[in-house]
């Protein structure tokens, strides 16, 4: 009998690896997967890098059983983009799991990505917000 699920958000440099390592195993014996590179991946996510998190908020969640990473997905709020269509949209991405059907079922409703805080430039996600 397989191990019970567990669903976390990505929290360590591990953490992070595992989520960006996911889909090079998934998908290894697959001869027409061509993979990104890891470093395009781990930029993308960049909080500090990558300019798009200046005006937009993520969680990266990844599912488990056991230490066996088999599902991985995020949820992203671009705040540009619904400022500028006066929207209250989120994205989600990033979706790879195995084929396990309770690693992909969502098992509750998402928690929201972290509010900008007051100050100008920071939010609590630690990204900062695009100069007004």
């Amino acid at each position: 009998m397989p191990e019970g699920l567990s669903v976390s958000e990505v929290s360590s440099p591990r953490d992070l690896k595992g989520f960006v390592e996911l889909p090079y195993r998934l998908y290894a014996a697959d001869p027409d997967f061509v993979p990104p590179l890891r470093s395009d991946v781990r930029w993308m996510l960049d909080q500090a890098k990558n300019p798009f998190w200046m005006h937009a908020r993520r969680t990266l969640l990844l599912a488990r059983r056991g230490d066996r990473v088999v599902g991985r997905i995020a949820a992203i709020a671009d705040d540009e983009h619904n400022r500028v269509h006066a929207d209250r949209t989120a994205f989600f991405g990033f979706f790879e799991c195995e084929n396990d059907p309770e690693a992909a079922r969502p098992s509750s409703p998402p928690r929201r990505p972290p509010r900008r805080s007051s100050s100008r430039g920071a939010t609590s996600s630690g990204a900062r917000s695009t100069p007004r």
